[in-house]
């Protein structure tokens, strides 16, 4: 066992434990170490002032969510969990806005398609109702005119579809 912590030692110099565990979670991730009633909290290369939120391990049992606003203003949210065999706790914590991050990037991702997605179909929409509005129209300028008496109008159209076949219909008449 002292052979296994004397390479810790060298490997991990005194401090950087919390600071690599926290890296791993996230840059602004924190990783503070403190008792059971939230008076003390370390980093482990120092004392941390501002620490997490005031906590009181002796009303918990387990682990627990905490969020809570620093005194700079930024909110945060962690977890905190007892340690079972010595009197001390473990907070784990990010700030709100880096934990929300990628969903608000994400947000702003499928936001971009659904505008992109409701401006195609728009325009879609606007091309496909004109290739049916367009001969209609034109029946029904047709059909305006022989009501006035011009029974020499008819309907141009090529189309081949049921919009054709009103039109062929009409100038049968």
């Amino acid at each position: 066992v002292a052979m296994r912590g004397k390479y810790m030692q060298e490997a991990v110099p005194a401090g950087q434990g919390a600071a690599l565990i926290s890296g791993l979670i996230s840059a602004k991730a924190v990783v503070l170490f403190g008792n059971r009633h939230g008076g003390f909290w370390t980093d482990f290369s120092s004392t941390v002032q501002e620490g997490p939120p005031p906590v009181d391990g002796a009303q918990h049992t387990g682990h627990y969510n905490a969020s809570y606003t620093a005194r700079d203003g930024v909110a945060w949210t962690g977890t905190v969990a007892p340690l079972r065999l010595a009197p001390w706790q473990v907070w784990t914590g990010v700030p709100v806005s880096t934990a929300l991050a990628p969903a608000h990037a994400f947000l702003r991702e499928i936001m971009l398609a659904a505008a992109m997605l409701v401006l195609i179909g728009g325009l879609g929409a606007f091309v496909l109702g004109r290739q049916v509005t367009a001969p209609l129209r034109e029946v029904t300028i047709a059909a305006e005119g022989i009501a006035a008496g011009d029974y020499s109008r008819r309907v141009k159209t090529s189309r081949k579809d049921e919009i054709g076949i009103l039109a062929a219909s009409f100038n049968s008449m």
